[in-house]
């Protein structure tokens, strides 16, 4: 019973370098408790496909991590929170029916909170602890359509590690609104309509192959990653937390997708949506093959990089500076506005583009072969490069910071 499915997730943890004897014996714990789950169940033959598919589940998340090209700390955090598992107790495993559910509401003070499909009717949620304290097992609570999942109250109990799973079938098409105070939110493979809603004081969140209708995030100090997400609305929100994206989509034709931080940094690599906002204080934005995105960025001390920009764009600063590399088929309008900071824009060589630059009190440098317009206005520059009627153009204005236009090969 088990056995294919727990040697199966063993052999894809990079991590595991105990004997064969030493996994025996973690296996045979989680099958003495897991049998014993069963056996409380008033549908055991039920039960035991529910464990089978959660162990699937838990393979192939471990599976797609080690065949896919994935950041490899990403990697070492999931197969390090997997390994985890089989050092705690399975304490309890309780059984949701969410048929006329419309939200699901769960509130956790510590301790890993991980969320996973199953092909089961039902969800599933899961205790595990190092050692079994009735008292903070989580409690359920059913009023109308709406199911309230709340850890037990937590005292100082001495050296103390626990994890939450809930499996949750794809079917389901309600809110989940997940809210912790410490320790990491983790969620993988859900293909699903839900909307999602995390918020987390000090606790990191992680999501990937995470695909659902909505997905909201407020941080205060914790850190998100979003790595082969899909959405129809993304808004996300830190405090002195960190944003990073890699290959995101906004799936909505008129998405307008919304990342705030406040000093945390925000990093996106292959975004995908119809209009991106970011907006920080002090954070630095840095930005890499953004598509579809008409972006409205703004900071007032971070820097703001933005590599291979493709669509219009509307960019401000106060004291942060500004570094742009335009993509060879840039062909839209971008606005870049600073009051003590430079700007700096890089261009292909012999790439079509008309400027038009403005500085009060700053330096203007243009290329070489830059044709410029008469203008009576002595802070302001008018030209282009290439083509008078190039189809890209950039609108540069500095008050006290330095513009650069250059072009490399």
């Amino acid at each position: 019973m088990f056995e294919n499915q727990f040697n199966s997730i063993l052999s894809n943890l990079d991590e595991v370098k105990t004997s064969s004897a030493a996994n025996q014996t973690f296996f045979k714990q989680f099958k003495k408790q897991v049998v014993a789950i069963i056996q409380k169940s008033e549908h055991p033959e039920q039960t035991e496909k529910q464990v089978k598919d959660h162990l699937t589940q838990i393979n192939l998340l471990l599976e797609n991590i080690n065949s896919t090209q994935e950041n490899e700390s990403i990697k070492k955090k999931i197969q390090k929170l997997i390994q985890q598992l089989f050092n705690l107790e399975l304490v309890q495993a309780l059984n949701l029916n969410l048929t006329g559910i419309s939200e699901l509401h769960l509130n956790y003070h510590i301790g890993d909170l991980i969320i996973l499909p199953t092909t089961a009717p039902n969800a599933t949620l899961c205790d595990w602890m190092s050692r079994d304290i009735s008292k903070l097992h989580s409690t359920i609570e059913k009023v109308g359509n709406v199911i309230k999942i709340t850890q037990g109250p937590r005292k100082h109990v001495g050296i103390f590690k626990n994890k939450v799973i809930l499996f949750l079938p794809l079917d389901y098409t309600g809110f989940i609104t997940i809210r912790n105070e410490s320790d990491q939110i983790y969620g993988a493979n859900l293909h699903s309509d839900c909307m999602v809603d995390i918020t987390s004081i000090t606790g990191n969140v992680l999501l990937n192959n995470f695909h659902v209708k909505r997905l909201q995030a407020d941080l205060t100090s914790g850190n998100i990653l979003l790595t082969n997400c899909q959405a129809q609305d993304i808004h996300v929100n830190t405090h002195s937390g960190n944003i990073t994206t890699i290959n995101v989509k906004d799936t909505k034709p008129d998405a307008e997708t919304l990342l705030t931080s406040t000093s945390g940094n925000i990093k996106l690599d292959d975004f995908s949506t119809n209009r991106l906002v970011i907006e920080t204080k002090s954070g630095n934005i840095h930005a890499e093959s953004l598509f579809k995105s008409d972006c409205d960025f703004s900071t007032f001390s971070g820097n703001i990089k933005i590599y291979n920009l493709t669509n219009s764009g509307n960019i401000r600063s106060n004291s942060g500076k500004i570094k742009l590399t335009l993509s060879p088929n840039f062909n839209e309008i971008l606005k870049v506005k600073t009051i003590l900071s430079p700007i700096k824009i890089t261009v292909d060589d012999n790439f079509p583009l008309q400027f038009h630059a403005k500085g009060k009190l700053a330096a203007i440098t243009l290329p070489l072969d830059a044709i410029l317009f008469d203008n009576s206005n002595y802070d302001k520059i008018d030209g282009y490069l290439i083509d008078e009627k190039a189809s890209a153009s950039i609108y540069l204005e500095s008050e006290h910071g330095t513009i650069d236009v250059m072009t490399e090969n």
